[in-house]
């Protein structure tokens, strides 16, 4: 595993080293596909390289506080159904060996570009909400919440977003 995953849960570097894999596959099938095209190619596109990072999805990583979300009143399902219906974000899912479900995770989201905003964007906008809809209170913080991103294999760029809720 890699050390700068070390602050998170074991069963949290799992899924976000599987993650990792999947997107950096999903890039090479792109790459393949794109040679695989007859047809002329946009002179933007012979420009992507699936090795670029532009092309790789983020991870917002939400690690809750189970005990602050009972004692604010704050039901999870509304942050995450919030969070999983922004344009680009997808709740990572992880599919269950023996039985073949795939189970959406309320704490590990996949942000992707749109044709309208880039995924850093797309990822501020959601803290932001989260910030102002949730925000710090005096009370206790409903969790911590992390922008992850995948440089190199079992190499990560995290960014620990404080005070968003």
């Amino acid at each position: 595993m890699s050390e700068s995953l070390a602050r998170f849960k074991k069963e949290t570097q799992e899924k976000i080293i599987q993650w990792a894999n999947e997107a950096k596959l999903s890039c090479e099938n792109l790459d393949e596909a794109l040679d695989s095209q007859d047809e002329a190619l946009d002179p933007q596109d012979e420009a992507l390289d699936p090795q670029d990072w532009a092309l790789d999805p983020f991870l917002i990583v939400i690690e809750w506080n189970d005990a602050a979300l009972l004692q604010r009143r704050v039901i999870k399902a509304n942050i995450t159904n919030f969070i999983a219906g922004v344009n680009g974000v997808q709740p990572f899912t992880d599919n269950d060996n023996i039985s073949n479900v795939a189970t959406p995770s309320d704490s590990i989201f996949t942000v992707m570009d749109t044709r309208t905003s880039p995924k850093n964007q797309i990822a501020a906008d959601v803290l932001a909400y989260l910030r102002q809809t949730y925000g710090p209170r005096p009370n206790a913080s409903l969790g911590k919440c992390y922008v992850i991103r995948a440089i190199k294999k079992d190499q990560f760029e995290i960014t620990d977003y404080r005070d968003v809720f």
